[in-house]
């Protein structure tokens, strides 16, 4: 049945969600019953629509339920496009995790309010680039703060999840960290 090879893919892509949906955005099948976003699964299509590409292919954020999840769009052909399938993947503390390990640099994952949904850093110091990011006025770019008493340059990200929702991701990055050996050498 389609759950089923639903389910194979959601454990061989080691993902959290997998989903099954019509060329509308309606859903066909999911392992999940999590509801996405207004709007999220026709986000995804149009992005995936205006890649030129013979398989056309996209990628974003969305909240389903209130969570907030890293999402791929693929076709699925027939051999024309019959339907499409969502792969998502859960944006939490072990996400955030391996994002670091794989950049090397701490990333704190924010919803609209402000309010922090993924980080690497200490929660002292993410309670500081929380209160921080107000400040920040929405812009994206970097700019260096005080972070848990060190100086850090942040770089922000809007990111679009939906009609009516968003996220901010924010990189962090400790300027006296990384400057620590030359300020050495200075010595």
């Amino acid at each position: 049945t389609l759950r089923s090879a639903l389910n194979s893919i959601l454990l061989t892509s080691n993902s959290d969600i997998v989903a099954a949906i019509t060329l509308e955005a309606g859903t066909l099948a999911s392992t999940s019953s999590a509801t996405p976003a207004t709007g999220l699964y026709a986000q995804l299509i149009a992005l995936a629509e205006a890649d030129p590409r013979p398989n056309p292919t996209a990628s974003g954020y969305g909240y389903l339920d209130g969570t907030l999840y890293s999402l791929v769009i693929v076709p699925v052909r027939a051999p024309d496009i019959i339907a499409w399938l969502v792969i998502g993947f859960r944006i939490d503390r072990d996400f955030a995790v391996d994002l670091k390990k794989l950049t090397g640099i701490d990333l704190t994952f924010f919803n609209s309010a402000g309010e922090a949904l993924a980080s690497t850093l200490p929660s002292g110091t993410m309670r500081d680039l929380a209160a921080a990011l107000p400040r920040m006025g929405g812009a994206t770019g970097s700019r260096e703060l005080s972070l848990g008493g060190e100086i850090a340059l942040v770089a922000t990200q809007r990111l679009a999840t939906g009609s009516r929702q968003s996220a901010t991701l924010a990189l962090q990055y400790s300027l006296d960290e990384k400057l620590a050996p030359a300020r050495e050498i200075e010595r």
